[in-house]
């Protein structure tokens, strides 16, 4: 399709495939949306505008399906296990969807349920190895190790389908951040938690096109809270957040941000740490030599023209 002679009409109907899959496709195509240099230059444009759909929409499973998955996961009817329940998702992707319900004890939470057979939807994907390869090594620059990158990712969707992994990933970001008046993670309701259903405190805040109309001092705020999530996590905590989905980040009034799902972490080796942190120290000593030579050895790269443009 990137080769068709309308970029315009093929992005589209991407965007009409992708959005009727789950898995893999859905993921692929979510990413492709915001992530720069996965679609070639002459066509970006647009596909990320033709995908920026998948990030709000994706296939919600029916109420009496996601019903069952919560009843028997948490081990009860819904109306004893919530005293209000919403059927109505408020947001759906490709792994699971939202919903929102209030518990006995008033407390107003957010429920994300995975759909029904997506862990076996994905992992037929990722037994498919030689065609989820294919795809990376298109989208890929030369020189990449594709069988590692492949590796990593099929780990991290794995996790993802843990929603038990996930509430361990945010309380550890949670207690990271505790001391950050401006970094706001829902707190895990581990009652109503499972391996495939996660339960929190309900949020809300403005989402990242209404944020870019704020001020230019609002902007600057949330840049820096956004900088010292990302940096303190990798630099601190020795974790990666490694989905950087428009739709995880919640603007608040005062400057602060809320930030949600944390089922991709990369979790970093000593030695990673250390390369990120020389890299930081580059940056502020504006050595561009050194920065160069801590990129390539944390990245593992071998010299060549991937390597220039990492």
């Amino acid at each position: 399709m990137l080769l068709s002679r309308s970029a315009d009409g093929a992005a589209a109907q991407a965007a009409a495939v992708l959005g009727t899959l789950r898995g893999l496709a859905a993921k692929v195509g979510q990413t492709a949306s915001y992530v720069d240099g996965l679609i070639p230059e002459p066509y970006r444009e647009a596909y990320e505008s033709a995908l920026s759909t998948l990030r709000a929409q994706a296939p919600t499973s029916s109420p009496s399906a996601i019903r069952a998955v919560v009843e028997a996961e948490l081990g009860g009817p819904i109306d004893r296990l919530f005293v209000e329940w919403q059927d109505t998702p408020i947001a759906s992707a490709s792994i699971g969807q939202v919903h929102r319900a209030r518990l006995h004890d008033g407390r107003e939470v957010a429920v994300k349920v995975q759909h029904p057979g997506i862990d076996r939807a994905i992992e037929a994907d990722l037994n498919n190895a030689d065609v989820v390869r294919g795809l990376f090594s298109t989208l890929g620059p030369k020189g990449l190790n594709s069988k590692k990158v492949f590796s990593e990712v099929a780990a991290r969707f794995r996790e993802e389908l843990d929603y038990q992994q996930e509430a361990r990933h945010q309380k550890f970001f949670a207690t990271l951040h505790a001391g950050d008046a401006k970094i706001h993670i829902p707190t895990v309701v581990d009652s109503h938690t499972s391996r495939r259903v996660l339960t929190t405190e309900l949020c809300s805040g403005a989402l990242l096109d209404q944020a870019a109309r704020a001020t230019e001092a609002m902007r600057r705020s949330y840049a820096e809270v956004l900088w010292r999530f990302v940096f303190k996590g990798i630099l601190v905590g020795g974790q990666f957040n490694a989905d950087p989905h428009p739709g995880n980040y919640l603007f608040r009034p005062d400057g602060s941000v809320t930030f949600l799902d944390f089922g991709c972490v990369q979790p970093l080796t000593d030695k990673q740490v250390h390369q990120a942190r020389c890299i930081h120290k580059a940056a502020l000593e504006r050595d561009e030599v050194a920065f160069a030579r801590h990129c390539a050895a944390l990245l593992e790269t071998r010299g060549g023209n991937y390597e220039r443009l990492v």
